[in-house]
């Protein structure tokens, strides 16, 4: 893709634990051996009314630093979570798998 999408936002500068992103099958794959922090490709968030995640996708929660745990608000939510963000699996792999690892993407790797 070239230039500005015609709808939603490109982001970049994500960076992802206990996972890496396959490039070349557009899903998520295991982290490199003593991989820490991978950096994810370019993201298009695009709002979608009354979406419906699917299934089949990992919902990767986001934080805004790296250590993944903030004080809890008003709302009930952690002050560092941002949303989740769907990941396509590999095909014939369970969302599952990805939580047990522990998978979650952060926007900053220090505070």
């Amino acid at each position: 893709m070239t230039g500005p999408p015609d709808d939603g936002l490109l982001i970049t500068g994500l960076y992802m634990d206990g996972a890496a992103f396959d490039n070349e099958n557009l899903c998520m794959a295991e982290a490199a051996p003593a991989a820490n922090w991978q950096m994810l490709p370019v993201v298009l968030f695009l709002p979608v009314a009354n979406h419906v995640p699917d299934p089949a996708n990992y919902a990767c929660p986001l934080y805004k630093t790296s250590t993944r745990s903030g004080q809890l608000s008003t709302t009930g939510m952690s002050t560092n979570y941002v949303l989740n963000v769907e990941l396509p699996c590999p095909e014939g792999g369970p969302p599952s798998k990805w939580v047990l690892q522990g998978t979650g993407m952060v926007v900053n790797l220090n505070d």
